[in-house]
């Protein structure tokens, strides 16, 4: 490869976020509110320097820990007043998707996914039944676990939402 591509490499590999990849057993123990919920939209404001999009979710179903009927779900970045601001790993939502989200809560109180976009799992209809698919190929995702990969439970993809629901809340019995 010639030099002149190395900036080219390093720019591609600055703007993506590397994350720890969570197996499924690590990222139910992380996340102390886990909801089956929908997009109903979202406001951005400002927290200190940053800006952040607020997203409120209908709650559908609640698998883990309390929730309401309406929760807030809070990224950072955004735009506001003319201002973008955009934070390599963050998650994004639209209005009207259907998700399965692995919440947890941050110091300054706001609900954030758990592991980046491995905390948002999205709903399709596949053959007319509901099916979560995991959102891994918006990630770089790193192993830190030395486990060998057959010894973790890997998030599933393309699987029954209930059978998904009876493995999460079966996980977070243990």
């Amino acid at each position: 490869m010639g030099l002149r591509y190395i900036p080219l490499l390093a720019a591609a590999l600055l703007s993506a976020a590397v994350v720890p990849r969570l197996g499924i057993e690590q990222l139910v123990a992380e996340s102390p509110r886990i909801v089956h919920g929908r997009v109903l939209g979202s406001h951005t404001a400002r927290s200190g320097q940053f800006i952040w999009t607020h997203y409120r979710f209908q709650v559908l179903d609640n698998w883990k820990g309390d929730a309401p009927a309406e929760i807030i779900v809070s990224e950072p970045g955004g735009t506001l007043d003319g201002v973008t601001m955009e934070i390599s790993g963050s998650v994004k939502f639209q209005t009207g998707e259907e998700l399965v989200l692995f919440l947890y809560q941050t110091p300054i109180g706001y609900w954030r996914t758990t592991g980046y976009w491995q905390g948002k799992c999205s709903i399709a209809s596949l053959a007319g039944e509901k099916r979560v698919h995991n959102n891994l190929r918006h990630a770089s995702l790193v192993d830190i676990d030395k486990r060998p990969a057959q010894a973790k439970l890997q998030m599933p993809d393309r699987i029954r939402l209930s059978e998904f629901k009876s493995l999460i809340q079966g996980l977070g019995r243990r």
